[in-house]
């Protein structure tokens, strides 16, 4: 097994990863086939060779059979002082032993590379059915701070309650910020959050998954991850 990064003259040959990738993160929206789930993926992984992110390969010979992908936080490393970066994606073929081991070899690789340019955190979102990748990474010393659940609803086939109106609701405008950060205040992070964060930003953020797939009509995603990070 060799590991080394991803060329882009190579990359047509991760498209067997994509198909037969059992934890992609688009696998739960009903509306997307197989094939259009893949070329999220593919589509996100060539996006982050055209920002330098780093892409690094497992081989088996010729083939390819494993991959992460590992970006800089910008904004993160702004804002506390510390160089921050994030697995994206952590994929490696075979059984649970065999795509343990890939990935064993795939996140030392990241990892020194990482100590390299002087990264001090690394955080990594992973599918709570994904066992090979989690023990790689407790295994790594990374630590497991928090389990994220998302949901999700079909705006269409939704029919709406007639409820009593208790509250006006409205879009978020930057008069409100001062009265978003008293309700948070008791949790010092997300004020922290909320002081440098321009109503462009929130909105950005609320609607960044519903852009990918062009309309607002399906809204975030149901399944269950786990969050993990490393000091280094």
């Amino acid at each position: 097994m060799r590991i080394e990064y991803l060329k882009r003259e190579e990359f047509k040959k991760i498209k067997s990863l994509s198909i037969n990738y059992n934890f992609n993160p688009y696998r739960n929206y009903r509306i997307l086939n197989k094939e259009s789930q893949g070329g999220y993926f593919l589509k996100e992984i060539s996006d982050s060779l055209d920002q330098g992110d780093h892409v690094i390969i497992a081989k088996n010979k010729k083939r390819i059979i494993g991959l992460i992908s590992v970006a800089k936080l910008l904004w993160d490393t702004a804002h506390f002082g510390i160089k921050m970066a994030k697995i994206n994606y952590l994929i490696a073929e075979g059984s649970y032993q065999e795509s343990r081991m890939v990935k064993k070899e795939l996140l030392s690789f990241a990892i020194r590379q990482c100590k390299t340019e002087g990264i001090e955190h690394l955080s990594c979102k992973v599918d709570t059915s994904d066992y090979s990748s989690a023990h790689c990474l407790e295994e790594k010393y990374f630590k497991l701070m928090d389990t994220i659940l998302t949901y999700i609803i079909l705006i269409k086939s939704y029919n709406l309650p007639n409820l009593k109106e208790l509250y006006k609701v409205r879009g978020y405008n930057k008069r409100d910020l001062n009265s978003l950060i008293a309700i948070v205040k008791p949790q010092k992070c997300v004020k922290t959050v909320f002081l440098t964060m321009s109503a462009t930003s929130v909105n950005e953020q609320l609607l960044a998954k519903t852009k990918i797939f062009g309309h607002t009509q399906f809204l975030n995603l149901a399944q269950s991850l786990q969050e993990f990070f490393a000091i280094m």
